[in-house]
C-alpha cells in the first residue's frame, strides 16, 4: 500500500452556505475589466481563498473557520456596486446612441415616427427609402 492521496477540501466562507468543497468551479467574472477568473463554491458561487492541501486525516481535527459576516457582507456589496456601474454605463451609452441617431437623421419625422404614427396614416415616401425604416418601425415606447 502507498501513501494516502492528498485531497482538498475547503469549507465554503459563505455564512448561509458553509458546505465542504471537494472540487470547486472555475468561475469567469465578467463585469470587471479585465475579466477575473477565480476559484468559486458550485453552490453559492463566492469566491474561495487560495487552497492548500492537506490528509484526509487532518481534515477531522481542524477546526473550521468562517469569515465574519461583516467582512462577507462588505465584499458582496463591493461586486454589487460594481454591476450596478456598468449597467448605469451601459445605459448611458445607449441613451447617448439614440440621441446620436435623431440628430444624424435626415429624417423630417422624429425617429419612431413610424411606431408611433397612427394605423390609417399613409407611409411618407422619404420613409420608404430610409435606411432606418425598420428600426423606425419597431422602436419601443409606443
Amino acid at each position: 500500500m502507498g501513501l494516502p492521496e492528498e485531497s482538498v477540501i475547503v469549507v465554503c466562507p459563505n455564512p448561509r452556505c458553509s458546505r465542504e468543497i471537494e472540487e470547486p468551479i472555475l468561475l469567469t467574472n465578467l463585469s470587471v475589466s479585465p475579466a477575473e477568473q477565480y476559484d468559486a463554491c458550485p453552490h453559492c458561487f463566492i469566491k474561495l481563498e487560495p487552497k492548500t492541501p492537506v490528509r484526509q486525516e487532518e481534515i477531522v481535527e481542524k477546526p473550521v473557520s468562517t469569515p465574519p459576516k461583516q467582512a462577507v457582507l462588505e465584499e458582496a456589496k463591493e461586486s454589487g456596486s460594481q454591476v450596478l456601474r456598468k449597467v448605469e454605463d451601459l445605459i448611458l451609452d445607449s441613451n447617448r446612441l439614440q440621441e446620436k441617431e435623431r440628430k444624424t437623421s435626415d429624417c423630417p419625422q422624429d425617429f419612431g415616427y413610424l411606431a408611433n404614427r397612427p394605423k390609417d396614416a399613409p407611409i411618407p415616401q422619404e420613409c420608404l427609402f430610409c435606411p432606418k425604416m425598420v428600426d423606425c418601425m419597431l422602436k419601443a415606447g409606443k
